[in-house]
C-alpha cells in the first residue's frame, strides 16, 4: 500500500481516501499457537482480529463460521417470533399472507450469505447425507 505506485498513491490521485481505521487484519489458520503480529499503515497500527464483519457476514480467523451461524439462528428466531405476534388468531394476518411475509422477509434475513457459511448435507445427485452443516440445518428447521 505504501510503495511508490501503490494503493495509497492511487487513492491520492483519484481523491478516494482509504479509511485505515476500519481495516482489519486476519490470518486464516487453525493453528492457535501461530503468532499474529500487528500491521502498521500510515502510522495506524492494525491489530489482528479473531473475527470481523465483512459485508454483513461474520468471518472468523479459523473459518468455522460459529459466530455467523449463531447470528443467523438468532435472527431467524427473532423474525419468526415477530411474525407469530402478527398472526394472532383473533385479529391477526391470514396464514397465506404470513407465509408470504415469512418467505420474503424472514428467510432472506437469516439465510443471508448461506452460500458461503452453510455446507449442504447432500451431494448433488445423491440421497445419502454426508458431512455438512447438519447441526445448523436442524436448528434452522426448528425455527421454520
Amino acid at each position: 500500500m505504501e510503495r511508490p505506485g501503490g494503493a495509497l498513491q492511487w487513492s491520492k490521485e483519484h481523491n478516494s481516501k482509504f479509511e485505515v481505521s476500519k481495516f482489519a487484519l486476519m490470518d486464516f489458520t487453525r493453528n492457535r499457537q501461530r503468532e499474529r503480529p500487528a500491521l502498521k499503515i500510515q502510522s495506524t497500527q492494525i491489530k489482528p482480529a479473531e473475527q470481523f464483519r465483512f459485508l454483513g457476514i461474520m468471518v472468523d480467523h479459523e473459518l468455522t463460521w460459529k459466530h455467523q451461524t449463531g447470528r443467523a439462528i438468532a435472527k431467524g428466531t427473532e423474525y419468526v417470533l415477530q411474525l407469530k405476534r402478527l398472526s394472532r388468531a383473533a385479529k391477526g394476518v391470514s396464514a397465506k399472507l404470513m407465509r408470504k411475509l415469512y418467505l420474503t422477509v424472514a428467510v432472506p434475513k437469516f439465510a443471508y450469505g448461506a452460500g458461503i457459511w452453510f455446507r449442504p448435507m447432500f451431494k448433488e445427485g445423491s440421497i445419502r447425507t454426508h458431512r455438512g452443516s447438519i447441526g445448523i440445518a436442524k436448528k434452522l428447521a426448528r425455527i421454520q
